[in-house]
């Protein structure tokens, strides 16, 4: 199978290394991130595509097949970064944020335009740790995805398409570790997957409008969707605790703490906290780990 080919030249200083949020775990058989390639198998409006962007300097050579390879050319520069306006960017309001701007200087906010492939495996991120939520998406994808168009010697998997999510049974998302409610939450939104598309032009309430997706989740997939460089997941587990941390020392920083100190810099709040998550962990523990649950034989 013959690929199709483009090279795109960002305006904006861009690393491959900002499509690693695409992934969701290391073994999503989706994506595919190594040193200057990227892979990734998607469901394009014109059909099933894999798409590998490959960086050398200021130049990402983008390759893709299957019928949806055209529709991945023309979508490779917003993907890489040419939606992200740095306009209001003020990163010497603080001098953690100001560091980590130039040590990250080509870390970009996403447009790719697929709102559903985003907010799926988030939905499954829900309330739990997020390696449960990586095997469970990894489970899916491999059961119920199909082989991408593309090299042989590159096996990736497309993600499973709306009418599967839609249409399967709970007990069937029961196998990969899903409980009822964020199985019913998935087949709500893949059961109407023109609707969802909208957030894009409409914005979060588009999201936020079906129930069981919060504020949590529709500002991830505002991230990498539609470059929405002020979204921040509040509620999130480590983001908070990590954010007042990395910025005042201090710990057990809350959402209303992270808040706080984001404020000055919007319309780009998530973008800082998207730095800080990329160059911290979170503060060291002072409890065990919490275990992974496994329910899915149960």
């Amino acid at each position: 199978m013959r690929a199709l080919e483009t090279v795109v030249r960002p305006v904006l200083p861009t690393s491959l290394v900002s499509l690693a949020t695409l992934r969701h775990g290391p073994r999503d058989p989706s994506v595919r991130v190594r040193t200057g390639v990227v892979w990734r198998a998607i469901h394009t409006p014109r059909g099933p595509a894999t798409v590998r962007y490959a960086q050398r300097g200021g130049e990402i050579t983008v390759s893709a097949w299957g019928p949806g390879a055209a529709w991945c050319l023309d979508a490779a520069p917003d993907v890489l970064g040419r939606s992200d306006s740095l306009d209001g960017w003020e990163p010497g309001r603080h001098r953690i944020v100001a560091e980590l701007a130039r040590r990250f200087e080509g870390l970009r906010m996403l447009a790719t335009r697929a709102v559903l492939e985003a907010t799926v495996p988030t939905v499954l991120e829900q309330k739990i740790t997020s390696e449960e939520a990586h095997e469970s998406w990894r489970k899916m994808v491999w059961r119920w995805g199909e082989p991408a168009p593309g090299p042989e010697d590159e096996v990736l998997r497309l993600p499973p398409p709306p009418a599967r999510l839609a249409t399967e049974p709970y007990y069937a998302y029961h196998r990969f570790g899903i409980e009822a409610r964020r199985a019913d939450v998935v087949r709500r939104l893949a059961s109407r997957p023109r609707r969802v598309e909208e957030a894009v032009s409409v914005g979060r309430s588009r999201l936020e409008a079906f129930t069981g997706v919060g504020a949590w989740t529709s500002a991830k997939v505002a991230q990498v969707a539609w470059a929405d460089a002020d979204a921040v997941p509040v509620g999130d587990y480590h983001l908070a605790p990590t954010v007042v941390y990395a910025l005042t020392g201090r710990r057990g920083g809350d959402d209303d703490a992270m808040l706080e100190l984001l404020a000055p810099f919007a319309p780009h709040r998530g973008r800082v906290a998207r730095l800080i998550k990329t160059a911290y962990g979170p503060p060291s523990r002072r409890a065990p780990r919490a275990r992974l649950r496994s329910f899915a034989d149960a």
